[in-house]
């Protein structure tokens, strides 16, 4: 296969793959993908901070794989498939939200992220469709590649950074309140769930008829 870029109107570059059958197939130029060291949110232990940064550097990039995306590429569903795009980005938010919470009760810190105070009113809205095996699709009001983005973000945000910067020791035991023993396992999983679900959703853009080109950007920091 082979791929040329173009620039758009919007300065954003744009790429055309050849496919093994000739078929032109259309996409993105994707953001730089970079590994930071430090997260910048100065978290008490070094080691969270660390996971901090690359949960954050993950979330990222399915921001980019969906925020260009129209309402029929966020709700496209190929035959056997039970779950979309816009689906698969609720569910990562969710999942992140439901279990650094549980994180936080765990250790008796930021209570507030409990009971969603934390969030915007329509951003919980979303999540309430995040469903996996349902088979309810999302509604049209969310099938926004920006606002999906800002769900995205706003969990890290909101959730996420506050709960890793009260957490002093990445082995503390959670108990019964988690479904994971340590900080650092529930972590760990987070980012093997944002990088798994970002492969199908690489693959559902491409199955609907737009690519998306990975690139490196160096990390100095």
């Amino acid at each position: 296969m082979s791929n040329a870029t173009e620039n758009n109107e919007a300065g954003a570059s744009l790429s055309t793959t050849d496919s093994s059958d000739g078929r032109q197939i259309a996409g993105k130029q994707g953001r730089g993908r970079v590994y930071p060291r430090t997260s910048g949110w100065d978290c008490p232990s070094r080691e969270i901070d660390e996971q901090l940064a690359l949960t954050g550097e993950l979330v990222e990039r399915v921001v980019d794989q969906v925020n260009d995306l129209p309402p029929e590429g966020l709700s496209f569903r190929p035959a056997g498939a039970y779950f979309s795009i816009a689906k698969l980005v609720l569910h990562l938010a969710e999942s992140e939200r439901r279990q650094l919470s549980r994180v936080a009760r765990a250790l008796s810190a930021v209570t507030a992220i409990e009971s969603n105070e934390a969030l915007e009113p329509r951003v919980n809205e979303a999540l309430t469709h995040s469903h996996m095996l349902s088979d309810e699709a999302v509604p049209d009001e969310f099938l926004d590649g920006a606002f999906l983005g800002e769900v995205m973000r706003s969990v890290f945000h909101t959730v996420t950074v506050p709960v890793c910067q009260a957490i002093s020791a990445p082995d503390s035991p959670l108990g019964e309140q988690s479904s994971f023993a340590t900080p650092r396992e529930a972590l760990t999983h987070m980012q093997w769930h944002w990088t798994y679900h970002s492969g199908q959703i690489g693959l559902l853009r491409l199955q609907w008829g737009d690519d998306y080109v990975w690139t490196m950007k160096r990390s100095l920091e």
